[in-house]
């Protein structure tokens, strides 16, 4: 029943047939703004991606889908072509308008370990743990990240 997406209009097709059955006028599925998003971002700096999304969902808030999911893959677009700092501005965003979804801040401490930064990566998946306790990926990554207790402390060399 979905052909024009990956999947990630099912929630919405669903809720238009629930409300079919109930009687009521489904509401269409939003447009992607990370799909909207993306067409730019060849051609502008991520700082006017960003500006630009912020003012769509401030003056057109229906008018997109502006779940978290929507950065998190333009954030994982980015990341895969290798633009890892483009792809931790984008995260960030996520983590400001998601709080309290602790995915965002297990993407944001991703993009955080391959730009090489595991101190702040450490500090995402901290967080991603404590919204999300049953996140296995961040608590093997944090366990890795982690110093080993009870190692001995590297000395320093003259």
């Amino acid at each position: 029943m979905d052909n024009t997406s990956r999947g990630d209009k099912v929630k919405e097709l669903a809720a238009g047939l629930f409300s079919v059955l109930h009687g009521l006028s489904p509401r269409a599925p939003r447009p992607s703004i990370q799909e909207a998003l993306s067409a730019t971002l060849d051609t502008v700096p991520i700082a006017r991606t960003l500006a630009t999304y912020r003012e769509l969902k401030a003056t057109k808030p229906d008018a997109y889908d502006f779940s978290e999911g929507q950065l998190n893959s333009l954030g994982y677009k980015l990341l895969r072509s290798g633009r890892m700092t483009d792809a931790i501005e984008v995260f960030k965003l996520n983590v400001e308008m998601f709080p309290a979804e602790g995915n965002v801040y297990d993407s944001l401490g991703e993009a955080y370990l391959a730009h090489g930064d595991k101190d702040l990566a450490r500090v995402s998946y901290r967080k991603a743990l404590e919204l999300t306790p049953t996140n296995a990926g961040a608590a093997s990554v944090l366990k890795q990240l982690e110093p080993q207790s009870g190692a001995p402390a590297s000395k320093a060399t003259p």
